[in-house]
């Protein structure tokens, strides 16, 4: 048995899992994800554009500049 440095005594690393996280590695877990899904979106998009003959594709996307959620102005 080893002690977390959270205070949580542990059987085994594997049984650390996200539930046991601090709530601040959650939410930048969250948000690296949700990020990485408007990523691959956009991705995506760029592809069919280019396929559909698009030269010039410009890419603004509030959303990761802002921070998520957006912020309201």
């Amino acid at each position: 048995m080893m002690k977390s440095s959270h205070g949580l005594h542990l059987l085994h690393r594997k049984l650390l899992k996200l539930t046991l996280w601090p709530r601040h590695c959650l939410v930048r877990r969250m948000r690296q994800e949700t990020c990485y899904q408007i990523a691959l979106a956009i991705k995506d998009e760029v592809k069919d554009l280019e396929k559909a003959g698009i030269n010039v594709i410009q890419i603004d996307e509030v959303a990761l500049r802002e921070g998520l959620p957006l912020k309201k102005s």
